[in-house]
Order: structure tokens, then sequence, then C-alpha cells
């Protein structure tokens, strides 16, 4: 059986499903928007052969995409009929597909959560999705947002529009113009990663922790908001967290003190079982040197991924500047300690995320270490009239992960 393992079979990389009526499909057009049943923010469902084996999150390195294995096996969707069937090709299934490679199941030995693969080609921002329809590529196009779902702008349309005889509408479709106007671009280097519903859920939390330090600390919490508005959550790159505190003034940097919170003990309360932290980072590529993703890229995931590094960790980190109310309370190991018995009263609701503190003053670890150009989700505490915030609470892409699911539920 070893043949079987030599053999190549295709690893496709989905943004989301949906219908459309045989006439839809028969008069696409150049500027139609076409939109799928999944939300944003969730992972992207991975094919083999056909079949989801898993989820992932695209992630652009250097100039090639890949995507990050988050988890394996997949949740079903439940079918997605828009009317009654009169005949089998009344309504084709569709999807939109974020790239594909093809590799042999040797070549897949060894791939776990954690697991970087190349989809083997240079990335696009203005074309960076193909629409398939009942399994035949139909057009391509640039991913969208509508409303707070995945689509598809289309920029090419293979083949020419054959109108069928029976009109129908699946409401998957917006034709170019008005309707298709509210999309917006899908940016794949600083992704949307969650949904409005979990931005509102992290501003509650959020204020039950300035709360709770107003009532631990009343004198140098004295004029913190007593909420915190969903205005104040962001989705942005670490980098921009930081330069957000050291840019105050206006001809010199502000030091930025950072308190890391490793999570010492944790259980996925999405999969309902214990998180494992991922092998060592195997990036898969197609035998193409104009394709390969750059050493040094490499280089770096491997060793983040192969370590207790921020890919295979959970931390949060905690931003404030030198000159601000909380300077004081950080300098001291009972402050800090108060400050993080805050926040996990504030999330002990939802999820125990038994914050204690990693590290204090000098240089950063590679046990909490946090790329500059990772996406974070960060909450800005700050009094009212103030230039800036005094506080910022920052949570990585893959602390937050395993909470998304509770994070979006709607109460």
């Amino acid at each position: 059986m070893e043949g079987v393992f030599r053999e190549r079979t295709q690893l496709t990389v989905v943004a989301g499903r949906g219908y459309l009526s045989s006439f839809e499909v028969s008069t696409l057009r150049v500027g139609d928007v076409v939109r799928t049943s999944t939300r944003a923010g969730k992972p992207h469902t991975i094919l083999l052969g056909g079949e989801g084996v898993g989820a992932g999150e695209i992630v652009i390195l250097g100039d090639v995409p890949a995507v990050r294995i988050v988890s394996l096996g997949v949740e079903r969707e439940r079918p997605l009929y828009p009317g009654v069937k009169v005949e089998l090709t009344e309504f084709l299934p569709t999807q939109v597909n974020l790239g594909a490679i093809r590799l042999s199941f040797a070549e897949l030995r060894g791939v776990a959560v954690g697991t970087f693969v190349s989809l083997g080609r240079e990335f696009s921002s203005s074309e960076d999705a193909e629409l398939v329809v009942g399994g035949v590529p139909a057009a391509a196009g640039k991913v969208v947002l509508v409303e707070e779902e995945m689509g598809i702008r289309l920029t090419q349309v293979y083949g020419r529009s054959v109108a069928e005889r029976t009109v129908r509408s699946s409401g998957y479709l917006f034709r170019r113009g008005a309707s298709a106007a509210r999309s917006v671009d899908y940016d794949f280097r600083t992704p949307d990663r969650f949904s409005k519903a979990v931005i509102f859920k992290m501003a509650s939390i959020h204020s039950s922790f300035v709360q709770n330090l107003k009532a631990a600390l009343p004198e140098d919490a004295a004029g913190l908001p007593d909420e915190i508005e969903a205005g104040a959550v962001d989705q942005q790159r670490y980098g921009e967290a930081l330069a957000s505190l050291r840019d105050r003034g206006e001809s010199e940097e502000l030091e930025v003190r950072t308190l890391f919170a490793g999570i010492a003990a944790e259980r996925s309360l999405s999969a309902g079982r214990g998180t494992r932290r991922p092998r060592a980072a195997v990036v898969v590529e197609e035998e193409s040197p104009a394709r390969r993703i750059p050493r040094d890229i490499v280089s770096l995931l491997t060793e983040m991924t192969g370590s207790d590094g921020m890919i295979g960790g959970r931390i949060v980190v905690i931003l404030s500047r030198s000159s601000g109310a909380f300077h004081g309370i950080l300098q001291s190991e009972s402050g800090r300690d108060t400050l993080l018995s805050c926040l996990r009263g504030a999330w002990k609701n939802l999820a125990d995320l038994n914050l204690s503190e990693q590290t204090q003053d000098g240089p950063v670890e590679k046990s909490v270490y946090v790329p500059e150009y990772e996406m974070v989700v960060t909450v800005a505490v700050e009094r009212p009239g103030g230039e800036g915030p005094e506080l910022m609470v920052v949570y990585p892409f893959t602390t937050l992960e395993p909470y998304v699911g509770i994070l979006g539920e709607v109460t």
C-alpha cells in the first residue's frame, strides 16, 4: 500500500460555502458579489481530497500565502437549501477557495496543529480566491465581507453568460453596482478574525475589569470610565498596539512597560478538551523555487513553534506608559497581583484564564515572544478627556482562539 502514500491528492482551503441557482450561475458578470453562509472570523475549512479534515487561518509569509492549521477535524455545517429543489441542478452548491496544493500523504505525515502549509503561489491583493460551483471552477475574484459573512467579488468569469429560462434567486448573489457596494475588501495581511459579537463581549468583560480595579485600587483607578465601549476594542498588529502607546509625545518616544501574564493552565472550551501544544513547524510546498517561502521566515517559524513560543503558548500582554497612572501599580509585586486578580475576576464567568505573571523587567524571553506583525485584540483603558490609553490589555489571536465560540454567543 506504499503506492497510495506516494500518490498526490489536493489540499484546499475554503473561505465559505453557499448556493446559487442555475439562472444566477449562467448570468454571472465581472463586478458581481457572491456571498457565503460562513461568518468572518471563523477558521477556514481545510479539505483533503474533497473531504473536510481540519481548519486553519491564512497567513502571508513574505509574498506566499500559507495556511496555519488551528484544528483537526471539522464542525459539520447544516445543508443550506434556500428553497425546495425541483431538480438536481436547480440550486448548485458553491464554495470560495483561497488556494489549493497537490501533496502526497507521505508529505503530510507529521502535519499537526500549528503546522504551516504553503499554498504554493504568489499572493495577490486584488485577486485571491476562486469561485467553484458544483465542483467546477466558475470565476476568480477578491475576497470580501458582506456585512459579517465571507464572499467574493468577481474579477474574472470563466466562459460566456447564457441565461437559463427559469429565473430563480438564491439570495447569495449581489449584482454589480449598488447591491454589490455592500461588500468591503478582506485583507489577509490584517484580517478581521473576530465578529461584532466577540468585540462587544470583550468590551463587557473589560468593563468588569475596570470596575474591579476601581474597587480594589480606588485611588490609583480614580477617574477611569465605568464602562469600556466597543470602540476601545480593536483588532490590529502587535506593533501597532505598541506604537499607539509610544507615540504620545511630539518629540520623544515614551517608554512602554510590559507585563506578560501567562495562562498557567487552560482548557479549550470550544473543543471541550485540553489543548495540545503544537509540534515543530513543518512548512510544505510544491517543488517550484519561485514559490518557496523565504528561508528566514521558515527559520523563524520553526524556532517559534518548536519552543514554548508565542505560537505554542497562550499569553496576555499588559502594556502601560511609564508616565501613566498605572506605572505605580505595576512597579510593585502586590500591584501587579491585584491587577491580574481583577482581570481574572472579569473573565471568571466565561473562562478560567488562570493568569499568573511570567516576566517583569528586562528583555522579553522567547517563552512570551510576540512578533510585531502578529494580529492581536487590544482593549484600551483611557480616562475621559485623556490623550490616549493609560493601559492596554493585549490578547494574541492564539490566546483567544479556544474561547471564540463562547465569546461569540449572543446572550
